[in-house]
């Protein structure tokens, strides 16, 4: 492996894949991840589409998915009026999907995904578990990072792969005493709905195949159905008023059963109530649900990506797609500018602040695009205004498959791929924006320029 050596904080997806990318292009890492299991059930599913499959295809990934998910593609999407009655259905949508743009629609656990991307890391030795960022250190050449256990670990670049709630980022708040830039951007950074997700066994009335989204007067529901033994559900409720930063509240347990309790007769389908579903549940989490995209993504030689730079509504399930899309952004600018920068081993401070801007510049715009496409939808379902309320009624019924196929365009042809890797061949009709002219290449301000 090369002398350019990566830190990552966090065994997340993000840290993850990025991970499996870095070591695909010889490019020294290692992730340290606070929790003791690398894959802990945690959260609940992941949504898989076809920006970000198309990169896992590229690190070997699609064909293990494709075995796990591949009874329980997503081919009809229910919409229902807060009653349970249908309002509006599409079918056959995996396969529109595969046909335009060459990839699945589906759902899994995110554990087991987790475990996926974990078991593609070749030399586990560069993972280390129970290893909790506490504080980051910079000089002219490196970064050291000591972590909870009393450890200290020095790298090139640090990539703080650790959520919303980055300890990465709130490190450069620290460091950076200078330039006056809001790194936390606390008045800024807001949410407006919790969200109670989970993993239930199969329920009865929620077919194979299928996903339900509920409409409702300030709350709604997604309910995909999941490989296996698997029904997931989000119950997604508007709080009342906007939190911003520090003012957004940490949901507990006892939130989480709150909430459940008032919802336990809402109609899912005109068979199923929610409680019906919650009933079967293994797993549930209450959280509440910030939607924003931080102005600055890194500081010296420290980066935030994924959610620590972007976070989604989970309603359009682009979270952990986009953050493929960011850690593969990423690797093309760094090995862009280690090869331009070739035979040296290390980067400058200069280059590697060339890197993380073409990054930042780069992404900043798809990711706003994408973030309030999510919030745009979650208010719509959850019916925030009497206009909205009135749209949905009126407009919902009637609206045909082509508005979905547009909307697609919006979402996968922009994304971006892994320049240094092939891209399997896969049949589809819709040209990504990668395939219609040569990517340039050769140095991080050219790929800006894309």
């Amino acid at each position: 492996m090369t002398q350019f050596k990566v830190l990552i904080a966090g065994g997340s997806i993000a840290g993850l894949a990025l991970a499996i990318m870095l070591e695909k292009n010889n490019i020294d890492f290692l992730v340290l991840e606070a929790r003791a299991d690398i894959a802990p059930q945690v959260g609940a599913s992941i949504a898989l589409q076809a920006n970000g499959l198309r990169i896992l295809d590229q690190l070997g990934l699609y064909e293990e998915i494709w075995e796990h998910v591949k009874e329980h593609p997503i081919q009809s999407n229910i919409y229902h009026r807060p009653n349970g009655e249908k309002m509006w259905e599409i079918d056959h949508l995996t396969d529109e999907m595969v046909k335009r743009h060459g990839y699945l629609l589906s759902f899994m656990d995110r554990q087991t995904f987790l475990q996926m991307l974990y078991n593609k890391v070749q030399d586990k030795s560069r993972i280390l578990t129970k290893k909790r960022v506490n504080a980051v250190e910079m000089s002219d050449d490196l970064v050291r990072v000591s972590t909870t256990d009393g450890a200290t670990y020095y790298g090139d670049i640090l990539v703080g792969a650790d959520g919303i709630h980055s300890i990465v980022r709130r490190e450069m708040a620290r460091l950076d005493g200078v330039s006056g830039r809001d790194y936390l951007e606390e008045k800024s950074l807001s949410a407006t709905y919790n969200c109670v997700f989970g993993i239930a066994h199969r329920t009865p009335g929620i077919e194979p195949c299928t996903i339900h989204d509920v409409f409702n007067e300030k709350f709604s529901y997604l309910i995909p159905d999941g490989p296996g033994d698997r029904t997931y559900f989000f119950l997604a409720e508007h709080m009342g008023q906007t939190h911003y930063g520090p003012n957004i509240p940490h949901l507990t347990d006892e939130d989480r059963d709150e909430i459940v309790s008032r919802h336990l007769q809402d109609p899912i389908t005109p068979d199923v109530k929610f409680g019906d579903i919650h009933a079967r549940k293994i797993r549930a989490v209450a959280t509440t649900l910030p939607e924003h995209v931080y102005k600055h993504w890194h500081y010296g030689r420290l980066i935030a990506l994924g959610d620590s730079s972007h976070k989604f509504h989970p309603l359009s399930g682009q979270g952990a797609n986009s953050a493929f899309e960011t850690t593969a952004c990423f690797t093309n600018a760094l090995i862009a500018r280690l090869q331009a920068a070739r035979p040296r081993a290390r980067l400058s401070q200069e280059e590697i602040t060339e890197v993380f801007e073409t990054v930042q510049q780069t992404r900043i715009p798809r990711a706003w695009q994408l973030v309030k496409a999510s919030g745009k939808r979650q208010r719509l379902e959850a019916m925030d205004t009497p206009r909205l309320a009135a749209y949905a009624a009126n407009n919902i019924p009637k609206m045909p498959a082509e508005f979905v196929y547009k909307d697609w365009l919006k979402v996968y042809p922009p994304a971006v791929s892994l320049d240094m890797l092939p891209r399997p061949y896969r049949p589809h009709s819709v040209p990504y924006d990668d395939e219609k002219e040569p990517r340039r290449r050769g140095n991080g301000k050219a790929i800006a320029l894309l």
